[in-house]
């Protein structure tokens, strides 16, 4: 693939995406790549959520194709109804690439993470996890190409060890309450169940739920898949979820509009890629946190931006802060103001060498933020030359900076952490330090946050 961005007879053309539905992770990280490198084409995305609907996918495909888009990239709910509608593309001349899940017909190009390697991955970090034997279980998802492909990875890796047996397969139907109750239900039926492999991190966080609630943290354990942030967590905290198959959705991405723009050059391109894949466990999970959903691939080459501070990990320093809130509340206010400074300074530097437009840089930064369980934030104002900007957060209150400590949970520690990753990152993008005030608090009682970042004085 040529990754050329200086085409000028790709400019003003229009994408026509369908994909399954924003509130995956994985989505939205595959849309931002499509957009990333669409942008540095002069091309257009038009984005459209099927929210997990076979039908609206159908309505949304057929509106992309009467808006007069160049090429449509569909990741496929339901392959058999699509017959219809890429039909009808082939009828206009609208090339169809799929990505993720594939579809039957006529499309020049499936993009997908190699996903039997994936299987086969997870396979053998629940084999090594197991001692090479014991009862295992999958909690899957009937009808998606991609995890037929993963599942047929695990079980050709399982096949030849007899001492693990196979027991049950399930699906928890992409769903976190769905995955809890049937990991709930197979616990009850197979109570020497020693392995389970769950198919995706929503998945993942339900099985982890029943587990928990049954008192089996000590005796089963979970293999996974996507390596989430809320799934490095867990990694890092030790407990049943022995680690996760990584994907690269922007990778994915980028790499079928480069397939795109080389087969309009008349470039011969393959059938089918795979992305690779790569194991996440708790010797390796610090490489996956922090800004994980900001990892950006540019010309085949993966690289990592931010790095994460790994919040209280110790027991005896919980214990410790624990000590300083009932101390000095104010001081430990201070502390987890620092923590959110130094990580939010870090990450914004690094951000920086791929978004050098300010304004990218801070909304990408903010995204970020939202993703790791923090709410949702609005730039509501951003001026450079004074080095002052308004942020607006919603919902922050509902995340938690240590799921350890009970004072963690709380709208103020929330708060103040939020206000220092702010700080952290107008200081880079502002190139002069920065400090955040609250204008508004959730911890007293307000429906949302707004900080005002301002920087010194030149």
């Amino acid at each position: 693939m040529s990754g050329s961005t200086n085409d000028p007879t790709l400019r003003g053309r229009r994408i026509g995406l369908s994909y399954e539905s924003a509130a995956n992770l994985f989505c939205r990280d595959l849309v931002d790549g499509v957009r990333e490198a669409a942008a540095a084409r002069g091309v257009e995305v038009i984005a459209r959520d099927s929210a997990q609907s076979p039908r609206r996918q159908l309505a949304e495909i057929s509106a992309l194709l009467d808006e007069g888009v160049d090429v449509l990239v569909i990741s496929a709910l339901d392959p058999p109804s699509l017959t219809g509608a890429l039909a009808a593309a082939e009828a206009r001349g609208i090339p169809v690439f799929t990505v993720d899940r594939g579809a039957d017909g006529p499309v020049v190009s499936h993009v997908t993470s190699d996903n039997q390697m994936g299987g086969r991955l997870a396979a053998g970090l629940l084999l090594e996890a197991l001692g090479g034997e014991g009862e295992v279980a999958i909690v899957g998802l009937p009808s998606a190409s991609s995890v037929e492909e993963r599942l047929r990875g695990f079980k050709d890796a399982l096949s030849g060890q007899s001492a693990v047996r196979l027991v049950a397969e399930v699906s928890g139907e992409s769903n976190r309450q769905q995955a809890r109750a049937v990991a709930a239900a197979l616990l009850r039926d197979h109570p020497n169940l020693a392995g389970i492999f769950a198919i995706n991190d929503v998945t993942v966080q339900g099985v982890l739920g029943a587990i928990h609630e049954a008192g089996r943290s000590a005796s089963a354990v979970v293999v996974g898949y996507d390596a989430t942030p809320q799934g490095c967590e867990e990694i890092m905290r030790g407990g049943p979820l022995r680690g996760e198959v990584a994907q690269f959705p922007q990778r994915i991405g980028h790499t079928v509009v480069d397939l795109w723009a080389d087969y309009l050059r008349g470039v011969a391109v393959p059938g089918r890629v795979e992305i690779p894949v790569e194991l996440v466990t708790r010797e390796n999970v610090e490489r996956f946190t922090g800004a994980e959903r900001l990892l950006r691939v540019q010309r085949g080459e993966v690289r990592i931006a931010g790095e994460r501070v790994v919040f209280f990990p110790v027991r005896g320093y919980q214990m410790l802060l624990n000590e300083i809130y009932a101390a000095s509340p104010d001081l430990l206010r201070h502390i987890v103001y620092r923590s959110g400074f130094v990580l939010g300074e870090s990450i914004a530097r690094q951000v920086g060498e791929l978004y050098p437009d300010p304004r990218d840089h801070l909304f990408v930064l903010l995204e970020d933020l939202s993703r790791s369980g923090f709410g949702s934030f609005e730039l509501l104002d951003l001026d450079l030359d004074t080095g002052r900007a308004e942020v607006q957060g919603h919902d922050l209150f509902e995340a938690a900076i240590a799921p350890d400590l009970a004072w963690a949970h709380s709208p103020r520690c929330v708060d103040t952490y939020c206000s220092g990753r702010l700080a952290g990152y107008l200081s880079v993008i502002f190139q002069r330090p920065a400090a955040s005030e609250e204008i508004a608090c959730q911890a007293r009682g307000d429906g949302y946050c707004r900080f005002a970042i301002s920087a010194e004085a030149r």
